[in-house]
Formats: structure tokens, C-alpha cells, sequence
């Protein structure tokens, strides 16, 4: 077991169980953050769109099974003749990876523990499940010159008032170990080594996904998404949110 594993879901993470708890296994949000991250991308100086677009070989730890990198790679970010890796432990995960894309290499190893770097490394919804997130992005840093994070920040006033029941039920159904806030990332990402370069808050799916026919609720949801539009640091520390970084390896 490598020191990041949590003994509680070395299995979680190894067996079927993960993915077939959703049926489309984040086919949705897989969408969704591609989407956010081109966002960021084109709002990057040209410089750096210059040093992620000239990327030749790109990978995707935790790939699960392949929708985001495979997105990625389609999304028109990268040189069509870049070479994509896609890195996870499950092996269900992997099978169907390989499964739905052919024309991607995947491979059912931790990425940490092989000798393989890379121009850039994508890293979406990994290190908020792993017990040592420290120890995994020090390893990390190691592979590669930059970096693409998505991240989840769930601390928040209403996590705050619910009296734990948000991040318990990010514990209880996805695995969430660690609840960031913007500041606590930024320091965790600095002190791991990382150079933070740009940032954007992701808009966040879970309004874009519902529907109601209660007024009322219909007006509660048109607050929240003006709040995240306009005030998006108040909006996060208010009800969270997703947020995309893009990040260098520090001069030593």
C-alpha cells in the first residue's frame, strides 16, 4: 500500500464498487471540467496558452475511465500530435478506458510509484482523496513541468452551518478526505513546490443541472448563479465551489 492510501478504501479505490456506483461514472462532469478548463485556458496570457499548447506528452492521473483526458484531448487546446496517458488504479476503471478509447494509452499503475514524466500533468478530483495529499503532490511535482488542477472547495459558511452533514456526505459517498477553501489550496499547492499561475472559479454544475418548478426555489437558484457570476470569492466562501489552477513547477 502506498503512504497516500487510506486503509478504508485501498479497496474503494481497486474494485469495481467506485464505478459502478454511477452509472455513467463521471461521463457528466467530465463535460463539464474539460469545459472549465478551456475556460481557463483561453483566458491565460500567450505565453503560457504557448507552453500548454506545445505540450507533446500530456497525462491524466486518476483517469478513471478516460472521459476527461479524452475530451481534453479534443477540445482544441493541445497539438493534435501530442500523446495522451491515462493513469489510475482500478482496473475496472482502466478496462473500460480501453475499452472506450483506443487511440489513448492507459495504464493500471500509480504514476507516482513508475519512472515516466511528462510535459503536463492533469490532476481532477484526485488529492482531496488521499490520506497524505502533502507526500502525493511532492511526488507529483516530480513529474512533470506543469500542471492542470481541478479541485473541489468545499469549505464554506454553509458547510460551516450544516453542522458537518456537507462534508459528510462528500466523505460518506465520494471519498473526500480533505475540505479545501481557496487560501488553504493556494498554501497546500505553494508549499508542495507549485507556482500558481492563473486560477478560475469553475461555474459551479450543480446549478446549471437543476431543474424545479417551485418559484420560490427558481429564485433561490437565479441568487446563487448572480452570486457566483459576479462575486465568485464571496460565492465561494459563501457555498463553495469547483476551481481550475494552472500551475509550474517552482525555480529551485
Amino acid at each position: 500500500m502506498t503512504p497516500y492510501e487510506f486503509s478504508s478504501f485501498s479497496s474503494l479505490y481497486t474494485s469495481s464498487g467506485y464505478s459502478t456506483s454511477d452509472a455513467n461514472y463521471g461521463l457528466v462532469d467530465s463535460s463539464y471540467k474539460a469545459n472549465c478548463i478551456h475556460s481557463l485556458f483561453t483566458s491565460l496570457c500567450a505565453t503560457e496558452r504557448s507552453i500548454l499548447s506545445s505540450a507533446t506528452n500530456i497525462a491524466e492521473i486518476g483517469c478513471g475511465p478516460g472521459h476527461l483526458i479524452a475530451k481534453l484531448r479534443d477540445v482544441g487546446i493541445f497539438n493534435p500530435d501530442s500523446v495522451f496517458h491515462g493513469w489510475d488504479i482500478n482496473p475496472s476503471a482502466i478496462s473500460l478506458a480501453r475499452d472506450n478509447y483506443a487511440n489513448i494509452t492507459f495504464f493500471c499503475q500509480d504514476l507516482l510509484e513508475s519512472p515516466s514524466t511528462y510535459d503536463l500533468v492533469i490532476c481532477a478530483d484526485v488529492f482531496e482523496h488521499v490520506t497524505d495529499p502533502y507526500f502525493f503532490l511532492t511526488q507529483l511535482y516530480k513529474k512533470a513541468a506543469s500542471f492542470l488542477f481541478y479541485c473541489p472547495l468545499e469549505t464554506s459558511l454553509m458547510s460551516l452551518l450544516s453542522n458537518g452533514k456537507i462534508v459528510d456526505a462528500s466523505f460518506r459517498n465520494v471519498g473526500h478526505l480533505h475540505f479545501y477553501f481557496k487560501a488553504s489550496l493556494d498554501l497546500l499547492l505553494l508549499r508542495c513546490g507549485f507556482d500558481i499561475k492563473s486560477y478560475q472559479y469553475a461555474s459551479d454544475w450543480r446549478w446549471s443541472s437543476h431543474r424545479s418548478k417551485s418559484l420560490l426555489r427558481k429564485s433561490r437558484l437565479f441568487f446563487f448563479v448572480m452570486l457566483e457570476r459576479f462575486f465568485p470569492s464571496f460565492s465561494s466562501a459563501l457555498i463553495g465551489n469547483h476551481i481550475v489552477l494552472y500551475a509550474t513547477r517552482s525555480k529551485d
